[in-house]
């Protein structure tokens, strides 16, 4: 009896000990062939950017990842969980995933001229002059940064600010120009003529009356540039300067204005002379002339802005309208060209200065 007793207690032992060997033998087995992916130390990734599985695997252990070359679009920010697709050392498919956090960390790009001129008085909405866009937020915010008044004459250092929903900010530095208004005297032949601007075509026809007392008689017809900020309406002409500082730094050339920041005048010259010699023109602006190519105001020829300063009265009404053709008897003019490799290019070919080597 005793006997068979000590050999139930070996037995167990034995068996204990196979089940301990089979159990080390199954814990060796899944640990050397369990599939281990280490990652690349990334954890956050710019919104927008185009990856692959391949870019976020270091290395593989014990399996093979399948999805290496799938594309990867991060299109919106916050977390994004991207999936890991892998065989392990059997064969068998798997899948883990990896979780990625996507930011924006661009600013806004932004677009602005470096000076904005403007008469004092002028209620114009500066912001028109912005150009900005973003690698994320369709709706950036812009606004000005500084104190200013467009009622009260002076120059206004400022900042155009644009930013978008992540904080990401960009500042332009700019100058505001609010020249004072000049106090001219009414010039009581206010109905002398009347002008159309065809915005469509780009021409305009200066009317005089006839036995009637009815504007139909055509005096003059320009070829102009207008633009997509050129106000449709019936407007009295007011302020007039010989020359004046225009938006973007430049500078025009017999200027009369329309409405507001609306004026006629030359095509815009990069500086202004200090002999008295307009002959640094924008001549690419001026072979413009008959299309839209301005910001808001209505272009001409030095010759024709300058007939316009000279004889268009204070209050003579300016209808500007929208038509694909023209009144009976007007005929768009051909204008001019100018060769952009000549010499003479800086000039404008109707300038009547003397020293206009176009006239030579």
């Amino acid at each position: 009896m005793k006997k068979s007793k000590i050999n139930k207690k070996r037995l167990c032992i034995l068996i204990l000990g196979i089940l301990a060997f089979i159990a080390l033998i199954v814990f060796l087995v899944i640990k050397l062939t369990t599939t281990k992916i280490e990652y690349v130390n990334k954890k956050r990734v710019l919104v927008n950017k185009i990856t692959y599985v391949k870019d976020y695997i270091k290395k593989v252990k014990n399996g093979k990842v399948t999805n290496l070359d799938e594309k990867i679009v991060f299109d919106t920010l916050g977390k994004k969980e991207i999936t890991i697709s892998y065989k392990n050392k059997f064969g068998m498919k798997k899948r883990t995933s990896l979780m990625l956090e996507v930011i924006d960390d661009i600013a806004p790009t932004l677009d602005a001229p470096k000076k904005i001129t403007i008469v004092e008085g002028d209620k114009e909405d500066l912001l028109k002059y912005v150009e900005f866009n973003d690698n994320y937020d369709h709706d950036v915010r812009v606004k000005i940064s500084g104190d200013y008044s467009q009622d009260k004459a002076g120059e206004y250092e400022l900042y155009f600010v644009a930013s978008d929903s992540s904080g990401n900010e960009t500042k332009v530095p700019f100058t505001l120009e609010v020249n004072a208004k000049k106090q001219t005297v009414v010039n009581t032949n206010t109905s002398a003529y009347y002008v159309k601007v065809n915005k469509t075509l780009n021409v305009a026809v200066v009317y005089g009356k006839d036995s009637n007392g009815e504007y139909t008689r055509i005096i003059k017809t320009f070829l102009v540039s207008t633009g997509e900020n050129t106000p449709v309406g019936v407007w009295t002409t007011t302020d007039r300067y010989e020359t004046l500082s225009l938006v973007g730094g430049v500078w025009g050339h017999y200027t009369l204005r329309i409405i507001n920041a609306i004026w006629f005048h030359s095509v815009p010259y990069y500086s202004k002379p200090a002999d008295g010699h307009w002959n640094d023109l924008e001549y690419e602006e001026f072979n413009k002339l008959g299309t839209t190519a301005s910001l808001g105001c209505v272009r001409l020829s030095t010759a024709d802005a300058k007939w316009i300063y000279d004889n268009l009265p204070w209050h003579t009404q300016v209808e500007i309208y929208e038509s694909n053709s023209l009144p009976e008897g007007v005929v768009k003019p051909a204008g001019v060209k100018i060769d952009v490799n000549s010499e003479n290019r800086g000039w404008d070919p109707t300038d009547p200065d003397p020293a206009n080597p176009w006239n030579l």
